[in-house]
C-alpha cells in the first residue's frame, strides 16, 4: 500500500523517511492541530513540552475521526517556535509514534517566527492512508454521555475547579472525542457534562483513569446529586 524509499545519496535518519509511494488506499488529511481545547481556547500558555503533548493527542483524534491511527501516517508537517524547544518537541514525536511498526514517514519541520492561535507554540497536521478494507467497513458507532450533576451548597466553585481539572485530562485520553462542561446560568449549583468517546470500551477505560477515580472519591464532599445518560450515535 506505501513504500517507503531513502536513497543512498540523500542522509539516512530513523526519524522519517525521504519519500513515501502510495499504490492503493484512501487519504486522510488531517489540517495542522495547535494545542486548543474543544472551545479553542489554548492549553499549556508558555509551556511548550505541555502543548506537544495536546497537539499529538489532538493528531490523534482528527485520524480516529477518519478511521486511520498512527500506522496510517505517510507524511508528518511540523510548524513551531523557538529552536530551544525542538529537543521536547523530538521526544513528544516519538513518544506519537512509539508504537508504530513500519518505516518512518515523510517529514518537513520548519521554525516560524509565531502561528494563527495566540500563545501556540507548535503545530502539527499529518497525511494518512488508509486500506481500502479498512475505508470501507463499517466503523464502530461513537458513544455519547450527558450527564447532569449538582453541587452540594456551597460547593459549586469547589465542584467547577474539580470538573474543569479532570476535562483537561479526560480530552487527553485516546477514547474522547470531546468532552465539555457548562455550568447553569439560572442555578449555579447545576453541571451538565457532553460527552463523545469512540467506543463503549474507551469510556469504560475512562472511568479506571487515576483522575476519575480521584473525582471519584470526592463526590460525596462535592456533590448531592449525579445522574447521567448513555446513547449511541445512528447518523
Amino acid at each position: 500500500m506505501v513504500t517507503y524509499y531513502n536513497p543512498a545519496e540523500l542522509p539516512a535518519s530513523p526519524a522519517y523517511s525521504h519519500a513515501a509511494l502510495i499504490s492503493s488506499g484512501r487519504l486522510v488529511f488531517v489540517s495542522g492541530q495547535q494545542a486548543l481545547d474543544a472551545h479553542g481556547r489554548i492549553v499549556g500558555a508558555g509551556d511548550f513540552r505541555c502543548q506537544a503533548e495536546h497537539v499529538f493527542a489532538n493528531v490523534k483524534r482528527a485520524l480516529r475521526a477518519a478511521g486511520a491511527d498512527v500506522s496510517h501516517v505517510v507524511a508528518i508537517d511540523t510548524h513551531f517556535v523557538g529552536r530551544d524547544n525542538l529537543p521536547a518537541y523530538r521526544e513528544a514525536r516519538r513518544a506519537f509514534f512509539a508504537e508504530r511498526k513500519t518505516a518512518p514517514p515523510a517529514s518537513t519541520t520548519v521554525e516560524v517566527a509565531g502561528l494563527v492561535a495566540d500563545g501556540a507554540l507548535l503545530e502539527v497536521g499529518v497525511t494518512a492512508v488508509v486500506p481500502e478494507a479498512l475505508a470501507a467497513a463499517p466503523s464502530a458507532r461513537a458513544i455519547t454521555v450527558v450527564a447532569v450533576l449538582r453541587a452540594r451548597d456551597g460547593k459549586g466553585d469547589d465542584l467547577q475547579e474539580a470538573l474543569a481539572a479532570n476535562a483537561v485530562k479526560t480530552r487527553n485520553e485516546a477514547g474522547c472525542l470531546s468532552y465539555v462542561v457548562h455550568r447553569g446560568l439560572d442555578d449555579r449549583d447545576r453541571f451538565s457534562i457532553y460527552e463523545t468517546w469512540t467506543t463503549r470500551e474507551a469510556l469504560a477505560d475512562h472511568f479506571e483513569t487515576p483522575h476519575m477515580q480521584a473525582l471519584a472519591r470526592r463526590r460525596e464532599e462535592l456533590m448531592e446529586h449525579r445522574e447521567f445518560w448513555t446513547f449511541e450515535v445512528i447518523s
